[in-house]
């Protein structure tokens, strides 16, 4: 797993002021997480005016009279750029293996098998709605969303992810769903320990080395007691 990192979206503020308030990254509640059914994504509003006019023309085309309001107000208004950074579902098409092919010192170069699936996207998709409705219930704006979220290809001049692996040897209590047990020791092993966030059974929304640290010391303070 990593954490897909894209823009996917544009904003209409309709008093610049409100923008201050959507500078850092947002997310969604917990609680309506689980009444939606998504995953864990945060999005950061950048300013950006270069597209607004297209934008109010889009909205003219569905709602002429908002459009019309935006044009006498344009000095109180300002466009915003979204981005998403988003957990990816634990998927087991994604995989990394041993290959046939030998590196320099002999041993087997790895194969890595990673893809972005469509569950991911609709998460992004129920996160903008969510933020959307917000935007029309308190007449802060509007949002749309870039197409590529409809139709699965994703952008190619930006970042694939946030170079964040995660999941590669996940801990689990079984050893079929993952090769690491909750003390980090690889199964069938007495005294070989996995530290990293390649440990991470999902990968949430976060810069990992928090958590990373967080095991070490974890890991650190139960080989002390069983040396």
């Amino acid at each position: 797993m990593d954490h897909p990192n894209f823009d996917v979206g544009e904003a209409i503020f309709f008093d610049k002021n409100k923008f201050d308030y959507f500078r850092d990254f947002l997310v969604v509640t917990d609680k309506k997480k689980i009444e939606k059914e998504m995953l864990n994504a945060r999005l950061r509003f950048t300013e950006n005016n270069l597209n607004l006019k297209q934008s109010i023309m889009e909205i003219s085309c569905y709602a002429p009279k908002l459009a019309k309001l935006l044009k006498f107000n344009n000095a109180r208004i300002c466009g915003a750029t979204i981005q998403a950074v988003w957990e990816q579902e634990p998927f087991a098409g994604n995989k990394i293996v041993l290959s046939n092919e030998l590196d320099d010192v002999g041993v087997p170069r790895t194969n890595l098998f990673w893809k972005k699936t469509q569950n991911d996207l609709n998460n992004v998709k129920k996160t903008l709605k969510v933020f959307a409705d917000v935007f029309i219930n308190l007449n802060i704006g509007r949002i749309k969303t870039y197409p590529y979220l409809e139709s699965g290809k994703f952008p190619s001049n930006q970042n694939l992810a946030s170079s964040h692996h995660i999941g590669g040897t996940r801990m689990s209590n079984n050893k079929n769903l993952g090769p690491i047990d909750s003390n980090c020791k690889v199964y069938g092993q007495s005294n070989l320990y996995v530290m990293g966030s390649s440990i991470f059974p999902t990968g949430g929304y976060t810069n990992p080395t928090l958590p990373i640290i967080q095991f070490s010391l974890r890991l650190a303070e139960y080989l002390t007691k069983n040396s």
